[in-house]
């Protein structure tokens, strides 16, 4: 029987743009490591108050038959170490591994790791990172810079000077 695999997506703000590239990720994997797509999961930060709560409804329902959870981040489960650990040590625990499309949370929970001890000490407040931020300060910050858009026109009707942006993942040009 074919492996099977549960996606998720998560964008702060709900941007569909973000949920379809998410989306596409992680079809790409499952093409490429040859799992079957059960479903993919969807939500913003209005439908996720609980995380806990949250992941363990979808462990409960797709325990059975479930060999893979699929995230493109680590950051989509929590920013916080310690409950990211709990939560993807429940996967575990109900034989469901949890794969990153970035990071290998394997990675940050295995001792052997030196990132390990860098996530540990900064979980265990032992080690502060510099050029932190406070959530509720960065999703306001988000929230602020999502309502000032570039302003957009059809190309094929314009007339004129125009400037032409690239979005080239990290650098823009």
């Amino acid at each position: 029987m074919d492996k099977q695999a549960i996606g998720f997506v998560y964008d702060s703000l709900g941007r569909e743009e973000h949920f379809e590239e998410q989306k596409r990720q992680i079809h790409q994997y499952c093409s490429d490591m040859g799992l079957k797509l059960k479903a993919i999961y969807e939500c913003s930060k209005k439908d996720l108050k609980d995380r806990k709560a949250y992941f363990n409804s979808i462990i409960e329902e797709n325990t059975a038959d479930t060999d893979t959870f699929i995230i493109p981040s680590v950051s989509r489960i929590s920013r916080k170490f310690d409950e990211f650990k709990e939560i993807t040590e429940n996967f575990r625990e109900h034989g469901i591994e949890v794969v990153s499309l970035t990071v290998s949370e394997s990675m940050l929970l295995d001792a052997k790791n030196p990132l390990h001890d860098l996530a540990m000490g900064v979980a265990s407040g032992e080690i502060e990172l510099s050029g932190g931020y406070d959530e509720e300060e960065y999703e306001d910050f988000r929230i602020r810079h999502a309502q000032h858009c570039v302003k957009t026109a059809d190309l094929a009707t314009y007339q004129g000077n125009c400037f032409l942006g690239i979005d080239a993942g990290s650098t823009t040009t």
